[in-house]
């Protein structure tokens, strides 16, 4: 039973807007005084964090405003819970009128639109029996549906490989289109993917696109190319299905709290998801295995396996998650925190005095000793930035973005390299601190700092949300990060070129079994990876050796599935 087809919560409108985002019904407004009543306790409570003179339940009033924050974002997160409330009841009924039949729903992931229209990921996915979702064969998609199921069996019920409409029919999908979409999903942990539809739609905008075979139920070539798929992976199903990635050791946190927050300061959600995209990419063609986290997560402490934790813009965090995210550090975790960490503390419903806040300044001895937007900036190329010669890409990028006055600024490193941040400028203070990199030659705004038997690593600025335009300064710190964890890509793959060929190994009772081998690259290229054993394509019969280190040639823009062949003696 697929009880829930894309749960949304102001569908058809995925765009927020104040004026239409939600229901002020006396309904809404009795049940958010209910939800209000457990997680406050008490009306003085809500009034000490609102910043509110109620004198009764019945005045507390639903913000239409997103203004002061905390209200709103409790506004917010009454309706995510009330559609997961909604959905454990679907299951819970089917359960108990079918009781031999499984039970799931399916999302569009949080990745497409975000909880400030859509539903919470995380919460849908716990009542489930196993998980489902809308995907694409991208990273982003398939690893927010794994990550919100945590160790729960994931499938795409809805592949969208063939989308189209009356005004743009659908693409031409042959055998090697089909296998960069599915191999790549299949390679992060999904274990199956049902195609809409199988006919084309014949019946509104949508036909007469979707279809495996035409609207008269002829083939296309897509129908050959799903036939020829399954004769490959058929035989080996079984064996798929129990083979799964090597447990992460990156978490990448992404909190409903701070999104909405993201919404109430910037009136949409588009530069926040892509920057966790932006960190999304870069720890996937980077091959380290990574799982994101949400705030209820960080809160209670459930980081086991862990090394490395990234932060992308995390100004809105509760004391818990805070005090969490202290002692997790001081045990010897990595942390790669962006700028003003805790600046908003939403368990008091006030701003953080020092920043980073939530007692974090304190604890670390680590301080944004001044902060500005951007666009504020007035130092010019003379005042540190050019000091010694700039190569001609920097001298492209100070052209190209300015030394002041936008969104966008740049750092050099300690290395002399020269980086993007962007949105967020903070000048760091500390005793202990080792600058990494500075905006005017004088002050650190990117450094490091030991606490205890852990690190940080902290960021004055967001370079998720500078990754648009450059991405250097993401996958320079991502490179200092993965160092200090000391973290390994997946079967110690090195690429001739960085960042385009993804590997991703299949383990079944700690053996590896399957590898799937994605490359982006414009031009075949040699690789190397590291393990042992005789690998097969199951598509095109071909083999290689392991050996150590070896070296492998990658095709142009493909993607691949091998086996290992078993040994006589297991």
């Amino acid at each position: 039973w697929d009880v829930w087809n894309e749960p949304e919560l102001c569908f058809p409108q995925r765009t927020p807007d104040l004026r239409t985002l939600a229901c002020y019904c006396p309904h809404c407004l009795d049940g958010f005084r209910d939800w209000l009543r457990r997680k406050y306790g008490s009306l003085e409570r809500l009034n000490t964090v609102w910043g509110r003179c109620y004198e009764e339940w019945r005045q507390v009033e639903a913000p239409r405003d997103a203004g002061t924050f905390t209200d709103f974002v409790d506004w917010r997160e009454f309706h995510l819970d009330t559609m997961t409330e909604e959905a454990r009841w679907r299951l819970e009924t089917v359960r108990r009128l079918d009781p031999g039949h499984g039970r799931y729903l399916h999302v569009v992931p949080n990745s497409f639109f975000g909880a400030v229209t859509c539903a919470d990921d995380f919460g849908m996915a716990e009542p489930c029996e196993v998980f489902a979702a809308t995907m694409t064969g991208g990273p982003t998609a398939c690893m927010h549906v794994l990550s919100a199921a945590r160790g729960k069996v994931c499938y795409n019920v809805e592949s969208h490989i063939n989308h189209g409409s009356t005004d743009l029919h659908q693409p031409i999908i042959d055998l090697t289109a089909l296998k960069r979409d599915l191999l790549p999903q299949f390679g992060m942990g999904i274990k199956g993917v049902l195609f809409w539809q199988y006919r084309s739609e014949t019946l509104g905008c949508e036909a007469p696109a979707w279809g495996l075979v035409r609207t008269d139920g002829s083939p296309r070539p897509v129908t050959a190319a799903v036939r020829a798929f399954w004769a490959a992976l058929a035989p080996h199903a079984p064996a798929l299905r129990h083979a799964f990635p090597a447990s992460p050791q990156v978490g990448l946190w992404r909190s409903r709290k701070n999104e909405i927050f993201s919404f109430c300061t910037h009136g949409r959600v588009t530069a926040h998801n892509a920057a966790i995209d932006a960190w999304i990419q870069a720890l996937y063609w980077d091959n380290l295995p990574f799982t994101l986290i949400n705030d209820g997560m960080l809160a209670r402490g459930e980081l086991s396996g862990l090394k490395l934790l990234i932060l992308p813009s995390p100004y809105y965090l509760t004391q818990a998650e805070a005090d969490a995210l202290d002692a997790w550090v001081r045990a010897g975790g990595v942390l790669l925190s962006e700028a003003h960490l805790a600046g908003y503390n939403a368990t008091t419903g006030r701003h953080s005095r020092v920043l980073p806040g939530g007692g974090l300044a304190e604890k670390w001895g680590l301080r944004e000793s001044e902060s500005t937007a951007p666009r504020h900036l007035r130092f010019s190329a003379a005042e540190g930035l050019a000091t010694g010669a700039l190569s001609d890409d920097q001298r492209k990028a100070l052209q190209a973005y300015g030394a002041a006055g936008g969104d966008t600024f740049p750092i050099r490193l300690a290395d002399g390299a020269l980086i993007m941040g962007a949105h967020r400028y903070a000048e760091l203070a500390g005793e202990g601190l080792q600058a990494l990199g500075s905006a005017d030659g004088l002050h650190p705004c990117i450094a490091r700092l030991a606490v205890d038997a852990g690190t940080v690593l902290y960021c004055g600025t967001n370079l998720g949300e500078a990754a648009e335009r450059d991405a250097s300064g993401l996958q320079a710190l991502l490179s200092l990060a993965t160092s200090e964890a000391r973290l390994q890509p997946t079967g110690g793959l090195a690429a001739d070129l960085p960042g385009s060929v993804h590997l991703d190994l299949l383990y079944e009772a700690g053996i590896a079994r399957f590898a799937v081998l994605v490359s982006r690259a414009e031009r075949p290229q040699q690789v190397t990876i590291s393990g042992e054993g005789r690998w097969t394509s199951l598509f095109s019969g071909t083999s290689f050796e392991l050996h150590g280190d070896t070296a492998l040639t990658v095709e142009t823009n493909s993607a691949e599935i091998y086996a290992i062949e078993s040994r006589q003696d297991e």
